[in-house]
């Protein structure tokens, strides 16, 4: 069984070393996080759209707590659609109409979409995924005469973790769109984005 100091509780935990959606390459959020495919803003928006929302209203964002919205929306202009420190070019986007917060409608939608998705919960259930990986492998690999139970127990058992591995490390590979933070700055931020599987093989050495 996991031990004591592995559970988690998030009260115990500084959300703010987390991330999540966090821009990861050049492919786009959408592309990065298939589960962003699932809201229909996302899959009719554009990657520099996407990106702008990210900036602008995830609760990971550098400049999430950036009260005055045309700031964060300047800001966020910077970060999704300047080049090479080139001017915004109209046709990529209508910089008085986003700094003045009159979002065309596909992109409002995936603003109020993105600020749905809270860290707190989504840690939660990785960290609680990655516990249940640990003891379900735990189960697999006990010594059956060191816990007292027959041959046809122990083959129950041992048949029933083995169905649940397969979704269990399926949940885990996606993290449910969590990265660890490993440094960060008020306008920019450098995530590695880790892996879950890595710290469960940590946890069985």
């Amino acid at each position: 069984m996991a031990k004591e100091e592995d559970k988690v509780a998030l009260e115990d935990v500084d959300l703010s070393a987390y991330s999540i959606f966090y821009p990861k390459s050049k492919n786009g959020i959408v592309n990065d996080y298939p589960e962003l495919k699932k809201f229909k803003s996302f899959r009719e928006i554009n990657a520099n759209d996407a990106l702008f929302v990210w900036y602008y209203a995830c609760e990971a964002s550098p400049f999430i707590k950036i009260t005055n919205d045309r700031t964060r929306a300047e800001k966020s202009i910077e970060k999704a659609f300047v080049k090479d420190s080139k001017k915004v070019k109209k046709s990529q986007v209508d910089r008085d109409r986003y700094l003045s917060g009159k979002f065309p409608a596909k992109v409002d939608a995936a603003i109020h979409d993105m600020k749905s998705f809270k860290i707190g919960p989504r840690l939660l259930a990785s960290k609680s995924i990655e516990t249940a990986l640990f003891n379900t492998s735990t189960i697999i690999n006990q010594d059956m005469s060191a816990i007292g139970v027959d041959q046809k127990e122990y083959i129950s058992m041992v048949k029933d973790a083995v169905a649940v591995l397969p979704k269990l490390v399926s949940l885990l590979e996606g993290n449910f769109s969590v990265s660890e933070k490993e440094g960060e700055s008020s306008e920019s931020s450098i995530f590695d984005p880790g892996s879950a599987i890595e710290n469960f093989h940590k946890k069985q050495e």
